[in-house]
């Protein structure tokens, strides 16, 4: 028998969905049958097959019924499918996020439609709502995008006829006007790079996405044993994440921050410790050591001896920008990845040859 791979999270009590190595996705959960309490799977081609299957073979008390789909609300089926489909696939993040645009821009607009009224017209006049309500962009695109996998979950439960192509088409408009950098200007790098001299925690945090291409999760989950400076590498292979916890309504019970894996196992890596960030690394450690003492397995950054929140140290960076005159420039963590690779790129070097990719 072949290894099973698995390629999902099983959150507790939904049963789990794997990949195995002889090509098929298998969904499986412990059913009460004929009295005793068995773990039953099914397999397919798709992880939608495969979840679709075994509720028509086992049933569930939690399934939807589709008798009447043109009398089905679309808040009701799409809550159901973030709960009990999108849920199995996504991390509790992930999924929060999509209940937050579900929340904000889907539920209230859709509110007592059925799914009979779907079609490339009403999406067309629903995200022009979107437009003409100034919603962010990022807000625009996540918006898309969770209506685009529940668009394609509805044609492969035959709950509508076609998919609705302008969900392909449809765009967030550019600006003449929007000024958007993703690294840091040429113009500004020294300048900014020089002011972080003022602020020692935030200059390291920045170095780190400056010099190693580091995510602001996997920096604020470094500990000091993953920083080699003998031989010059940092070790990445965790990020900082919130766990969170949901009811069938997709109301959000419980969230608490907590370091897991990187975003992907391609981001397990080692990343050369270069020569300006070596210094600034050894000072940061200096600074630990004469404030808290012992060193070796704590976190390069904590919050009064607990995990450091995105939020607190996105504010911090905020206050920054402020103070010094770049606030122009939108910039955040996520930006100095941006540079590194910008960098890489002015010296004819890539991210593979760096070891960081």
């Amino acid at each position: 028998m072949k290894k099973e791979i698995r390629k999902t999270r099983r959150p507790n009590g939904d049963g789990s969905l794997y990949y195995s190595a002889n090509g098929y996705w298998y969904f499986a959960k412990r059913m009460l049958i004929n009295g005793e309490r068995k773990r039953v799977k099914t397999s397919a081609k798709t992880k939608i097959e495969a979840i679709k299957k075994f509720y028509e073979k086992y049933g569930d008390d939690n399934t939807l019924s589709i008798d009447d789909k043109n009398n089905l609300q679309i808040n009701e089926v799409l809550i159901y499918w973030l709960m009990n489909v999108k849920r199995l696939s996504v991390s509790s993040s992930t999924l929060c996020s999509n209940l937050m645009v579900y929340r904000l821009y889907i539920k209230p607009y859709f509110e007592n439609k059925t799914l009979s009224i779907i079609n490339n017209n009403t999406l067309l006049v629903f995200f022009n709502h979107l437009l003409n309500n100034k919603i962010p962009k990022s807000m625009f695109l996540k918006t898309k995008f969770v209506l685009n996998q529940f668009a394609s979950y509805l044609v492969l439960n035959n709950y509508i006829a076609s998919y609705p192509l302008i969900l392909n088409n449809i765009k967030y408009p550019k600006s003449r006007d929007e000024i958007k950098y993703k690294a840091l200007p040429k113009e500004i790098r020294q300048d900014y790079i020089k002011k972080l001299n003022n602020h020692q925690p935030l200059k390291t945090l920045c170095y780190l996405g400056l010099y190693a291409g580091m995510r602001i999760g996997e920096i604020l989950s470094l500990r000091w044993k993953d920083v080699d400076f003998e031989k010059r590498l940092t070790h990445i292979n965790s990020s900082l994440t919130k766990d969170y916890k949901f009811n069938q309504k997709g109301e959000t019970i419980s969230n608490k921050r907590k370091i897991e894996t990187t975003k992907t196992n391609c981001s397990i890596r080692a990343v050369p410790i270069i020569d300006e960030l070596y210094k600034i690394l050894i000072e940061w450690k200096v600074l630990q050591l004469v404030a808290n003492g012992k060193v070796k397995d704590s976190l390069l950054f904590d919050h009064e001896n607990d995990l450091r929140s995105y939020s607190g140290t996105r504010r911090l960076l905020k206050r920054f920008n402020d103070k010094y005159g770049f606030s122009e420039y939108d910039i955040h963590f996520h930006t100095f990845r941006h540079t590194f690779a910008t960098m890489l790129f002015e010296k004819k070097s890539t991210l593979k040859s760096y070891n960081c990719y």
